[in-house]
């Protein structure tokens, strides 16, 4: 008999949850699984339902919550369930999961739904928490309609901050966990938590709101899709096995700057499980350069005699970091953990609380990545002599 792994957030969510409900906390908490087994069981336990799941856009939400709920139906619910790929949809009897990005709200304004997962609420606008509870107006003949968003508490001036975790409104529920209430959680993982201090500490090991200051990228666009022009591309790797082995693709356009697209960030890979995962992503005869962390020689090389075509990045942090602010125009909406990088990746603070030009050397794995590749490719002045006109995903 299969047994779905609970945690204390699905006792809270089944018997203490409101109309609203903001749950917060640190990182590994499992606040995303509990509350995909959450609607997971309404779909099969009530009746006439609608459910909507949503993320600021669709290709995150495809990588984040949709694959989760996925993998948890298929794990469990073999055979016992419709699924529209094309229209991400999935049905039980005459219950249904919606699955849609809010990035453009006017998407959901004649939709009417009973309950809705705003995963990662910290992506969304508070006008798009405003445009999904107005969607909560279907009649529901098994309890209260309601509302569901997960997040990390990044900071006091963000709107789930001054807007629901601080309001008196009776109708919102709060809650937090943090990677104490995950008795599944990794050890290693929780070692790697435990190394956090200031600011991240406090977001990502004790699941308390912060106040990020001093943030390093604040100008890049999002792509759903790309139709500039690129006139050249190439690759930045970093290792990791604790940390994530991150694979960015960077787009240089004609006007020089650059587009980045996340194509791998998974912990837990061994050299060659990293290897296979690179050939499965970059074409055989793709010999674009992949700029990797030259402080691992021995694993560059093991790359390199499986004929991949891996150079040694140029490492000086200030002078990459400082050509990153100034040319990076934008990334794709699948680079999840980029994303998730980005809104946080900030300078360091002297004893003096004055803001220093070094950063926080912390969930940077794909930040450092993108910029091995970019600063680096920039300073070989070799470019290709064809243009690509590229279409994303």
């Amino acid at each position: 008999m299969k047994v779905i792994k609970a945690t204390p957030l699905l006792n809270w969510l089944l018997n203490e949850s409101k109309r609203i409900n903001f749950i917060y906390g640190s990182a590994g908490s499992g606040k995303s699984m509990q509350t995909a087994i959450y609607f997971v069981k309404k779909l099969y336990e009530e009746k006439d339902i609608r459910i909507l799941v949503t993320r600021k856009t669709t290709p995150s939400l495809r990588l984040t919550a949709y694959k989760l709920v996925l993998e948890i139906l298929d794990k469990y619910f073999t055979g016992t369930y419709e699924h529209n790929k094309s229209e991400m949809i999935i049905t039980h009897r005459n219950n249904e999961m919606i699955f849609k990005g809010l990035d453009d709200s006017a998407k959901i304004r004649s939709m009417d739904i009973n309950y809705a997962w705003l995963n990662e609420v910290t992506e969304f606008q508070k006008e798009d928490y405003s445009q999904v509870l107005l969607r909560l107006r279907r009649q529901n003949s098994n309890g209260i309609n309601q509302l569901v968003m997960d997040t990390n508490p990044i900071s006091i001036f963000h709107w789930t901050y001054t807007d629901i975790y601080t309001s008196p409104d009776s109708s919102i529920a709060k809650h937090k966990s943090t990677w104490k209430d995950n008795p599944f959680l990794d050890q290693t993982y929780i070692d790697e938590l435990q190394k956090l201090t200031g600011n991240y500490r406090k977001i990502f090991l004790e699941g308390e709101f912060g106040m990020l200051e001093g943030l390093i990228f604040t100008n890049y666009k999002i792509y759903d899709k790309v139709y500039d022009t690129i006139k050249d591309y190439c690759y930045g790797l970093d290792f990791g096995y604790v940390h994530k082995s991150s694979l960015v693709k960077i787009l240089f356009l004609e006007s020089g700057k650059f587009i980045a697209d996340e194509l791998l960030a998974e912990p837990g890979l061994t050299n060659s499980q990293l290897i296979n995962r690179i050939k499965e992503i970059i074409p055989s005869n793709d010999q674009a350069p992949i700029y990797c962390d030259s402080a691992e020689p021995a694993r560059i090389n093991e790359l390199y005699e499986n004929n991949l075509n891996v150079n040694k990045a140029q490492k000086d942090i200030k002078t990459g970091l400082d050509y990153c602010i100034q040319n990076l125009q934008g990334v794709t909406a699948t680079s999840v953990n980029l994303l998730k990088e980005l809104r946080m990746y900030s300078f360091q603070k002297n004893r003096m609380d004055e803001l220093m030009p070094e950063p926080i050397k912390k969930f940077d794995d794909s930040i450092c990545a993108m910029r091995y590749g970019a600063y680096t490719h920039s300073l070989t002045g070799n470019r290709y002599s064809y243009v690509l006109p590229f279409s994303f995903r």
